[in-house]
């Protein structure tokens, strides 16, 4: 925003005769008139008496004023062409000028004729280097355009004659903290602060703290704003949330209650509040204060996604997926959203709505990072489809090579596919990367029974039935160890383990199958 346009009217003293003296005496009048009438807004008024110090102006020094009058009553009446004529008018009467020059710089800078601007802007400034608004304007632009160095140099030129100009220390601060000079940033704030006993002034200082991360001195300004207007929402949610952000959570608790009670309806303060008891570990209120929020705005994704996850914790998968959905659905390109809603729908057997929420994950990811692609092939393998999963199981090597679970997963493929010099190679390499890797284990086993390596196979299962004493078709592949190199009673036995655990197996799949009342 541009200041109030530089009206400037001292005048040379001249000699003059005395018909002269009393015509030029008649301008100062009417320029008077006209300056009163312009800081009264009375624009109608301000013109009339500008024309009528045009008419009995008697130099050029007193034309030049009057015409920059008349520019600024055009400029406030957004005449901008006419404006400038007079600017430029006033300039051909009287080229040293400095008002309106200022004035054609600020019209030139509404109007967004940048260069134009700061072309005038420093011819004012090189007849009064100290100038305030053209340095601020000045700064403003050079801040607009990326050159902090230059914007710096202005503002603080301007500065030193405008020290509690709210937005000049404001926006110098901004600077700073652009420059990596957080100190200067904070002392300029707090001197702004201290010498402004205007509320705004110092809410607005603290937001700025805020965004850059200076929660300390933010949460102070907040809490003198709240104190100074405890029925204000803004400043006790503002203070809430720096508190929150300092881990402060008893504090940031009432604060952000106390907001939530101003302003019930509005959906911040109960979401701050959720994170507040998100982050003690009380899933109760937390659960309780994301609900509110969805109530008020169903179109919070974060609050869903939080909601969910509460309700898992609990172990209500079901539920939570409810929301896991909703917050995918509103930001589907949020990969965590993506892939909690993969892993939901893998805890309720939903095999493929995971593989399509991993693959979402997948699309809205850099392929080059991370494991998606392992998370693909899995819920692939799950709905037995090999060639999708072989796939994605090569790509995470190709990304990572030592991915151990894609290597363990291409060994059982591979296996499947009659490629036993491949699938031994992986299955050895996931082994190596991690020794107590059961399913890479089991399946190398199987393969060594397949040629008939029954040594090192038994040798390879019972690290698995040590490593997970429940594993049932590690005791079936025993078995068939047992049994073809004629070892009846340790055979028997493996297959009682067997029979055992399969029948539990069968009752946890009937109990997990069965419909829920």
């Amino acid at each position: 925003m541009i200041k109030a346009l530089a009206i400037i009217i001292s005048l040379s003293c001249v000699a003059m005769m005395p018909a002269t003296v009393a015509a030029q005496g008649d301008a100062q009048r009417e320029i008077e008139t006209a300056t009163a009438a312009l800081q009264s807004g009375d624009l109608g008024r301000a013109e009339a008496a500008a024309r009528g110090a045009l008419a009995a102006s008697a130099n050029r020094k007193s034309k030049a004023i009057a015409l920059n009058l008349l520019g600024i009553v055009s400029d406030q009446k957004q005449n901008f062409a006419e404006a400038e004529k007079y600017y430029r008018d006033s300039l051909a009467a009287d080229p040293s000028f400095v008002s309106a020059r200022n004035n054609l710089g600020n019209l030139y800078f509404k109007t967004k004729r940048v260069q134009q601007a700061i072309a005038q802007y420093q011819v004012v400034l090189r007849a009064v280097p100290a100038h305030v608004e053209a340095n601020l304007n000045l700064g403003l632009i050079y801040e607009a355009s990326n050159q902090p160095a230059l914007a710096i140099r202005h503002l603080e030129r301007a500065r030193q004659r405008a020290a509690s100009d709210a937005r000049l220390m404001l926006t110098l601060a901004n600077l700073y903290f652009d420059t990596a000079q957080s100190d200067r940033a904070v002392k300029t704030v707090n001197e702004l602060v201290e010498s402004s006993k205007d509320a705004r002034v110092r809410f607005t200082a603290a937001v700025m703290l805020a965004r850059r991360g200076h929660y300390k001195e933010a949460a102070d300004h907040f809490r003198i704003v709240a104190q100074s207007e405890p029925d204000s929402y803004e400043a006790k949610y503002n203070y809430g949330l720096a508190l929150l952000n300092l881990d402060q959570y008893a504090e940031a608790e009432r604060a952000l209650s106390d907001a939530a009670d101003l302003k019930p309806d509005l959906p911040d303060a109960h979401f701050r509040l959720a994170l507040v008891y998100t982050a003690i570990g009380n899933s109760k209120r937390a659960t309780e204060e994301l609900t509110h929020t969805i109530e008020r705005d169903d179109q919070n994704s974060e609050a869903h996604f939080l909601l969910a996850e509460e309700i898992a914790k609990r172990g209500q998968t079901k539920e939570a997926l409810t929301h896991y959905e909703r917050a995918a659905q509103l930001v589907p390109k949020t990969i965590a959203y993506q892939i909690k809603l993969a892993e939901a729908n893998l805890k309720l057997y939903r095999y493929d709505r995971a593989e399509a929420a991993y693959k979402q994950a997948l699309a809205a990811s850099d392929p080059r990072k991370g494991e998606i692609n392992y998370l693909v092939g899995y819920a692939a393998r799950l709905q037995g489809k090999t060639a999708e999963a072989v796939e994605h199981f090569e790509k995470q090597l190709q990304i990572t090579p030592d991915h151990v679970e894609s290597l363990a997963n291409l060994g059982f493929f591979k296996i499947e596919m009659e490629k036993l010099l491949e699938a031994e190679k992986h299955l050895q390499a996931a082994i190596k990367l991690k020794p107590n890797h059961f399913a890479a284990r089991y399946d190398l086993g199987r393969l060594m029974i397949r040629q008939r390596r029954y040594k090192e196979a038994e040798a390879q299962l019972q690290r698995v039935v040590g490593l997970k004493p429940d594993h049932t078709q590690a005791h079936y592949q025993l078995f068939l160890i047992y049994s073809r190199t004629n070892r009846q009673a340790e055979a028997k036995r493996m297959m009682d383990i067997f029979q055992k655990l399969e029948e539990e197996d069968k009752r946890e799949r009937e109990a997990r199958e069965r419909p829920r009342g």
